[in-house]
Order: structure tokens, then C-alpha cells, then sequence
């Protein structure tokens, strides 16, 4: 399985469908879906004009999750895309065995979310300060639990103080797959919103690069140093 534009490129419809599959809102994944049209749009593709988004929305409510799923199969869309951890990879690989899905996951507290816990992660490598070999760890288990092709981890550790117009966050990504690992660690100022948004935009950036055999670590527009 792959990832959404060599999966895009291998249908023959005249134009493919992207199943969109969201734990929460709308609301609540605006700036994900933006930064995901720019990826779509910097290989080629524009929404309503040669690919269609089918968007599915659980509302948090995870019980949810299984029959949207299965209605995006039955929508028979091209890929799968799903962010907001296990639950919803978990979702779609039950509904199907054959059409790729590409999972993401971003956190700000690893041990809050439970994470931890649930992939069997080393509590050593997850308690102290966050790294690429953290990104690592959990890409890695988020793809063995769920068995996707891919999975993007994005760590996101935020600067203690008030919050202000200099304010910053390291981002820690990591990108597993069937051939490996790619990680990277970057530095994004504006505010703790500013960085939240920065490296949802940053990961799938680097997802975007990645799929298509670009390197990961090449700096990006989101990123200030």
C-alpha cells in the first residue's frame, strides 16, 4: 500500500476520491485540511477540479468511527486518510483490505494521551525530553498496532512562559514505513497556536515529500530558523 499521490495516480477514474476520516470536527480540524489542500495542490491536484474529498466526521464519538469508515469504502474512494491516532487507522483497516491508508498522529503530552500504554512503548524513552528517537518509537508503533503503510508522528514540546509573539516549540516528526524510518526535529515561533498549526503543516509537508521521493529534512516554509 501507499500513500495518497502514487495511489491517486494509479486510478483510472477520471477523477479519484479521498476518503477524509476525522475523530473530532470539522472545527476542530480546519488547519489540518488546509494544510492538506496545499499538499494536494503542490502535486497537482485541486480539490473539486480533477480529485474529490469525501469527508467523514466522528464528532468524538469513536463508537462512530467503524461505520463511517465502512461508508467511505462503500464510497469506494481511492485512499484513506485519517489523523487523531489508533482509533481511526484502526477504523478503516477494518473496513478494508484493500485500499491504502495513511494515519497520522500528533501529540503534545504522549503519557496523557495514553499512547504510551496502548503501543507498549519503552516508559524510559517516552518520560524524559523528547527527540527524533521519540518520533521514531511511536511512528513505528502506530504502523506495527495498526498495520498502515504509513505512519507520521508528529511530537510537538512546546516552550514554557507566558504566551507571546516570540514565543516557540520544538517538532519532532518521524515517518514510518515498510522501508524505514525518516525523522526530523525543527524550531517554529509565533505563539502556541502558531506552533500547533506550524507542525501540522510541517508534517504533512514532509509526508508530501516523502511519497514522492523528495527528502524530508529539506527546510520548509513553516519553519522560522
Amino acid at each position: 500500500m501507499g500513500g495518497w499521490p502514487s495511489a491517486l495516480r494509479a486510478q483510472q477514474k477520471a477523477m479519484p476520491v479521498i476518503g477524509f476520516l476525522g475523530v473530532a470536527t470539522a472545527a476542530v480540524y480546519a488547519p489540518w485540511i488546509a494544510a492538506f489542500r496545499r499538499g494536494l495542490d503542490e502535486t497537482g491536484y485541486a480539490e473539486g477540479k480533477n480529485v474529490t474529498i469525501e469527508y467523514r466526521w466522528a464528532e468524538n464519538n469513536g463508537d462512530r468511527l467503524p461505520a463511517l469508515a465502512a461508508d467511505l469504502v462503500a464510497r469506494k474512494v481511492d485512499v484513506i486518510m485519517t489523523t487523531g491516532g489508533t482509533n481511526g487507522i484502526l477504523a478503516a483497516k477494518g473496513a478494508t483490505a484493500t485500499i491504502p491508508i495513511v494515519g497520522i498522529t500528533a501529540f503534545d503530552n504522549l503519557v496523557a494521551t495514553g499512547l504510551v500504554a496502548a503501543l507498549g512503548l519503552d516508559g524510559g524513552l517516552i518520560s524524559g525530553e523528547l527527540s527524533r528517537e521519540t518520533a521514531e518509537a511511536v511512528a513505528r508503533a502506530v504502523r506495527q498496532e495498526t498495520g498502515a503503510s504509513h505512519a507520521l508522528a508528529v511530537l510537538i514540546e512546546v516552550d514554557d512562559g507566558p504566551d507571546r509573539i516570540d514565543f516557540g516549540g520544538s517538532i519532532h516528526l518521524a515517518i514510518a514505513a515498510e522501508e524505514g524510518v525518516e525523522s526530523r526535529r525543527s524550531r517554529i515561533y509565533g505563539g502556541r497556536d502558531w506552533v500547533r498549526l506550524g507542525a501540522v503543516e510541517l508534517g504533512l509537508d514532509c509526508l508530501r515529500r516523502y511519497l514522492q521521493g523528495l527528502p524530508v529534512t529539506e527546510r520548509t516554509d513553516f519553519e522560522r530558523v
